[in-house]
C-alpha cells in the first residue's frame, strides 16, 4: 500500500515549498491534479486490495515511511538550490551511493550474504547484466539529481509518483497477475491527473 501513502506526500511537500523556500502554493489547477493523484490511489488501491494496517506499529511505520520520502525529497532540493558543489549533480548522485554502501554492507552481513560467495559462480552474461545494472541505477540516480535541480521539490515528488504508478501500470500489464479493470482505470486517470500541474509548480515563487 505505499503507493497509496506516497501520493500524498507532493501535498505535503507543497506545504514546504511555501514555507521555507518561499515558493507559491499549488494554483487551482494543481491542487486539483495533486488531490486527483491522491484520489486516484485510494481508488485504486480499494479496487485492488483492503488496506490493513496492524497495531499502532503498523502507523508509526507508515509515518516513518512518508516522513522519509518529504524529507529526501525537500532536503535534496534544497541542497541542489544552495549550488555549493562544482557539480551539484554528479556530486548528489556519488555522495549518496557512498553513504548507502555502509547499510547496505551491514545488512549483506547480517543475512549471511558472505557465506554465499564460496558457492558463487560469475559468468560472462551474470557479470554483463551486473554491469548494465549498475549503468542503469547510476542513470537514474543522476535523473532523479538533474531533476531536483531543475524543478521545485514538488514537481520532484510527482514526477517520482508519476514513475511509481507507470511501474504498477506496467507490471499489471506484463506479468501473469494482472490488476482488475477498475484498478487499471484508476492507474490510466491518475497517470491523466499528473499531466495537469504541467508548468504550473515548476518555477513559481512568492512575490
Amino acid at each position: 500500500h505505499g503507493i497509496l501513502f506516497r501520493s500524498g506526500t507532493p501535498l505535503l511537500v507543497s506545504v514546504l515549498d511555501y514555507v521555507l523556500l518561499g515558493r507559491a502554493l499549488p494554483g487551482k489547477r494543481s491542487l486539483l491534479a495533486l488531490s486527483g493523484l491522491l484520489a486516484c490511489s485510494v481508488g485504486y488501491v480499494r479496487a485492488e486490495s483492503e488496506l490493513h494496517l496492524s497495531g499502532v506499529m503498523g502507523w508509526v511505520w507508515v509515518a516513518l515511511h512518508v516522513t522519509a520520502l518529504v524529507l529526501a525529497m525537500f532536503e535534496g532540493t534544497r541542497a541542489m538550490k544552495r549550488g555549493e558543489c562544482v557539480s551539484p549533480v554528479w556530486d548528489s548522485v556519488l555522495y549518496t551511493n557512498a553513504l548507502a554502501l555502509p547499510p547496505m554492507l551491514f545488512l549483506g552481513i547480517s543475512l549471511g550474504e558472505v557465506a554465499r560467495f564460496q558457492n558463487l559462480e560469475v559468468t560472462r552474461t551474470g557479470a554483463l547484466f551486473c554491469c548494465l545494472s549498475a549503468a542503469v541505477g547510476t542513470g537514474i540516480s543522476w535523473s532523479a539529481w538533474n531533476c531536483r535541480q531543475m524543478t521545485t521539490a514538488t514537481t520532484c515528488t510527482v514526477v517520482g509518483l508519476v514513475c511509481k504508478l507507470l511501474t504498477v501500470l506496467l507490471n499489471a500489464l506484463i506479468w501473469d497477475k494482472h490488476a482488475s479493470a477498475l484498478g487499471t482505470f484508476w492507474l490510466v486517470l491518475s497517470l491523466g491527473m499528473s499531466s495537469l500541474p504541467a508548468g504550473t509548480l515548476a518555477f513559481c515563487r512568492c512575490a
